[in-house]
């Protein structure tokens, strides 16, 4: 109740001021016991004289008049207390009838609403606005309770200070009657306390009569709202199947509706009902609310609406700078995302803002706040138009394509074909009626249009996809008849549908597949923006730059965070399909009930979110896992002398022992106890030794290889013909790249039982022979001082151990020498090259000759005679 219509004045002025007379009260106790305590020497003194009576009682007489004029200095104040609980109780007593008549409506009300229930047949339009109305009525009594609440404590708490009163002067009135007399103004006192006893008794009775009406009240609206809050239930489920049976109901064809002249008689109707709405509905109110409090109440509400767009508008101009970067930056994707976020925002502030926004109920029916529902899903729909837009311009500054700009403008018109027609499908669904001539006349237009705009769209791109990129694609020849079907499919149905009398199931699929297009629009921007994210997506690796296959991936948190969103995007995206079809409000919770059932096999109880939790398990240690080796690769063993193959070893071990906890937590979380773990690995024992020997050899050499080290990462090492470098070592197998920079996976097995030889096992530097040949005659010891300038000249060759010059054999045209020299194994291809070269040129200028082979060849001419053997043969061939 509001305590306005109970008193006047301020806020402080509603509530009985039981204590304001307390101050007076306590000067009043102070003063009478110190003026009428006995004097402990009283029986001990002799009598007084009459003189010095007469001194004593002057001074008690002044007190007496104080203590009378306090008392009727708090009795005015109790009688004007007494007035207002007074003026109170009558306000109260007026107003129960409107509230009773209030209480009354609202039984009517739930009564209306049941029986509208049990109608075979309802408009949805009238039990959305019975549920609105409901809504309301339980809105309303939640605030009345909570204002009856309020007023009771406050009237118990004023009741029981009156009663602290009461008993507090009742027993300085029953003291004062004990004593005797000392003064004439005693007696007065004593009347003063009787009348101001007897206005706090009367005022103690009217708060009681205050209480018992609130009192009443409060156990008269908990009834009703124990009768009407299930009914908002019951509406609500009824909706859902009215909506259900709508998509299935057949009505009579539009085209025969159309011909007996429905259109005519529904669209004056329609008519009708927009004027009533505009000129009458519009301007009327509740009468439980005034025109004062509406509009001061609207004004607030329009004010925080324009506050809150000048700081959205605000925080749109700081993503100007960030869409900037991306275009910088080459992040397409980031780019539509942050251009969506920026023009979105007042849209979608201005959207959240007016759906929760606390309004009163009784305003909720007033002109502005019950347009509010319609006014929220024009915004949608508009920033959605808008998004589609934005995307359109965006792709197009971003392609210079031919087919895309020759298609860009139909794709707009049809943008805009959605914006006109949703709006007025909206208002003439939510304000007029939900199953008139003039809603299917509205469809039928959209639905023609539609079908006219897939006939142009594909015409169109039948004549455009000649100059384009696409063309040059092998799919796009299958794809091109594939969007031409998917194009009619979609809308021939939904027409097809209407015309034959199924508008609930044409509309259900025109918004279905809308729901569906809007999804995958942002499962296709998401997933885009996450894969820009994603760090390991851009390395690129090249011959210039030299990666450390056994680094980290970078920025292992983000690697992590992309996995985690990619998943939470294909659960949410899976979630909405089934929720844009239709599907009801505790799918989720059976989703959940699904995914959480445990099925019992053996000793294995599974379930699919135990899977899931596995998953997230994995990821986690996958994260933990880089980012402990990192720890330990820059922090622990940067700064020790250990090899770089132990280093690799160390890290390499870590990583299978973490990954060997993590899957074993993996599998505890899908439901796989100890005990069958054991039998799992009994049968992978079993498995082991008949079809997984090669595998756990694999297995088995690899870990020897990690721990004894005879090959290590970064080792160049020959394994038959083919030389290479170490890349990395697995668990199964050993990648190595050739020097001709082709990748080779050797099996660990092979590197154990095979020969292989580790050129830089030890130490990386090998020794190298260039041999050359001189012709004979030549200076053997020039040719010696020669080879060995050349060698000490070169920068790359290694003088310790020192190079030598041998003089190995004398050849069939040549002198054979040999150059022998030692060079770091990064290098001895490059070097034995420059080599030769030096010795080629260091030779010329010193006039040494390189000879080529010699052979002698003897003619002899005369018959040639054929062998006896030969002319044996053809006797015995003839």
């Amino acid at each position: 109740m509001r305590s306005s219509r109970y008193f006047s004045g301020n806020q402080k002025d509603r509530r009985p001021a039981a204590g304001g007379h307390w101050p007076w009260f306590a000067a009043v106790v102070v003063v009478f016991f110190l003026v009428l305590s006995p004097d402990p020497r009283a029986q001990q003194d002799q009598p007084v004289n009459e003189a010095q009576e007469t001194e004593t009682n002057q001074p008690a007489s002044r007190l007496y008049q104080t203590l009378t004029q306090s008392f009727g200095e708090a009795m005015e104040v109790e009688k004007e207390e007494l007035h207002r609980v007074a003026a109170a109780l009558e306000s109260l007593q007026a107003e129960a009838g409107e509230v009773e008549d209030r209480m009354n409506r609202i039984q009517l009300m739930e009564s209306t609403y049941s029986n509208l229930l049990l109608l075979p047949s309802v408009d949805v339009r009238k039990l959305e606005r019975a549920k609105s109305r409901q809504n309301v009525a339980v809105g309303y009594i939640q605030e009345q309770l909570e204002k009856i609440k309020d007023e009771i404590a406050d009237w118990e708490k004023a009741l029981e200070e009156t009663r602290e009163q009461v008993a507090s002067y009742t027993d300085q009135r029953t003291e004062i009657k004990t004593r005797p007399p000392q003064v004439s103004l005693s007696s007065e006192l004593a009347e003063g306390l009787d009348t101001l006893i007897g206005l706090l008794k009367t005022k103690q009775a009217k708060i009681e009569q205050i209480l018992e009406i609130y009192k009443d009240q409060q156990q008269g609206f908990s009834r009703l709202l124990e009768r009407i809050r299930p009914l908002g239930d019951k509406i609500e489920e009824h909706i859902e199947v009215r909506k259900k049976s709508r998509i299935l109901q057949h009505d009579p064809s539009p085209i025969l509706r159309l011909a007996r002249g429905e259109l005519r008689t529904n669209l004056g109707e329609s008519l009708e009902s927009l004027r009533v709405l505009i000129f009458e509905t519009a301007w009327t109110k509740t009468g439980m609310v005034t025109w004062d409090e509406y509009s001061l109440f609207l004004g607030v509400f329009l004010f925080l609406l324009a506050v809150l767009q000048a700081i959205l508008y605000a925080c749109t101009r700081f993503c100007g700078s960030r869409m900037q970067k991306s275009l910088d930056d080459e992040r397409f994707w980031h780019y539509v995302l942050l251009k969506l976020f920026q023009k979105s925002l007042p849209w979608a502030g201005a959207m959240a803002y007016l759906y929760f926004f606390p309004i009163r109920p009784i305003y909720q029916l007033t002109p502005v706040f019950s347009l509010l529902p319609l006014i929220i899903r024009v915004i949608a729909l508009v920033m959605v138009v808008r998004w589609g837009w934005i995307f359109l311009k965006a792709l197009g500054g971003q392609t210079s394509d031919p087919l895309f700009h020759r298609i860009y403008s139909p794709l707009r018109r049809l943008f805009s074909g959605f914006l006109i027609y949703g709006i007025g499908y909206l208002f003439l669904s939510r304000l007029i009626c939900t199953n008139c001539m003039t809603l299917i006349a509205w469809r039928l237009i959209f639905e023609f249009l539609l079908l006219g705009w897939c006939i142009y769209f594909f015409y169109v791109f039948r004549r455009s996809t000649a100059g384009s990129e696409f063309s040059e694609h092998r799919w796009f020849p299958l794809l091109k008849p594939f969007l031409i079907a998917m194009g009619y499919g979609l809308v021939l149905p939904g027409l097809l549908a209407e015309l034959m009398g199924f508008g609930g199931l044409a509309a259900y699929w025109y918004f279905g597949w809308a729901k569906t297009a809007l999804l995958l629009f942002w499962v296709v921007i998401l997933y885009r923006v996450l894969r820009e994210s994603d760090v390991a997506a851009h390395i690129e690796r090249s011959d210039d730059v030299d990666i450390d296959p056994l680094s980290p991936r970078p920025y292992p948190v983000r690697w992590l965070i992309v996995r985690l969103l990619r998943i939470g995007v294909m659960a949410g995206a899976l979630f909405s399909f089934f929720v844009a079809w239709g599907a009801p409000r505790t799918f989720l919770v059976d989703i959940l009930y699904a995914i959480n059932y445990e099925a019992t096999v053996g000793d294995f109880r599974l379930s699919l979110m135990g899977f899931v939790y596995a998953l997230i398990v994995l990821l986690f240690v996958h994260t933990f896992t880089v980012i402990f080796k990192e720890f330990l690769r820059g922090r622990v063993l940067r700064d020790t002398d250990m090899e770089a193959g132990l280093k690799d070893s160390i890290l390499r071990i870590t990583g299978y022992v973490l990954w060997s906890a993590g899957i074993l937590i993996a599998l505890r979380t899908v439901g796989i106890s100890g005990t069958a773990l054991t039998v799992v690995f009994g049968a992978l024992g079993i498995g082991l030794g008949f079809g997984l020997q090669n595998i756990f050899n694999n297995f088995l050499s690899g870990i020897i290889l990690l721990f004894e080290r005879p090959i290590q990462v970064g080792d160049v090492i020959e394994i038959g013909d083919i030389w290479g470098t170490i890349r990395e070592i697995n668990v199964r197998s050993t990648q190595m790249r050739t020097f001709d920079n082709a990748e080779l996976i050797i099996p660990n097995a092979d590197l154990i039982s095979q020969v292989v030889t580790n050129w830089s096992y030890r130490d990386a530097r090998i020794r190298r022979t260039v041999q050359v040949g001189v012709a004979y005659g030549s200076d053997v010891a020039l040719v010696r001082e020669v080879l060995m300038d050349v060698a000490y000249q070169h920068p790359r060759i290694l003088r310790r151990p020192h190079p030598e010059v041998l003089f190995s054999d004398f050849g069939d045209s040549a002198l054979i020498f040999k150059l022998r020299f030692w060079v770091h194994i990064d290098w001895f291809l490059t070097v034995e090259t420059d080599v030769r070269c030096d010795i080629d040129k260091q030779f010329k200028e010193h006039g040494i000759t390189i000879p080529f082979p010699q052979r002698d060849v003897y003619l002899k001419t005369g018959k040639l005679e054929p062998p006896a053997s030969a002319g044996a043969q053809e006797q015995n061939e003839a």
